[in-house]
């Protein structure tokens, strides 16, 4: 079994200073960003992870974990699918 190592980052900074972060992460060999979901705390998540899916090729993408209560499932599942479109399928979703 190969080992893999994912990095989850929170959206406290610039979303361009994100992007940086994910980069470095990929060339590191991250296998997996994972984005907090926090309407309250954070920048927007899914707006960042399209900026994270034009600036990087290999990372997989993910929000843990998005809120269900506060995130309507339907807008939910068409960013997911827009994400995992837009990535060619590098796009992760927790649900919690």
């Amino acid at each position: 079994m190969a080992l893999s190592f994912s990095v989850g980052i929170y959206q406290t900074a610039p979303v361009a200073e994100v992007i940086r972060l994910t980069r470095l992460a990929e060339d590191l060999g991250f296998e997996t960003a994972w984005l907090g979901d926090s309407q309250c705390l954070w920048r927007e998540a899914y707006v960042t992870l399209g900026a994270l899916a034009a600036s990087t090729t290999r990372i997989r993408l993910g929000i843990s974990v998005t809120n269900p209560v506060t995130r309507h499932l339907t807008v939910t599942a068409a960013a997911a699918y827009s994400l995992a479109e837009l990535t060619d399928g590098r796009v992760l979703l927790g649900i919690g």
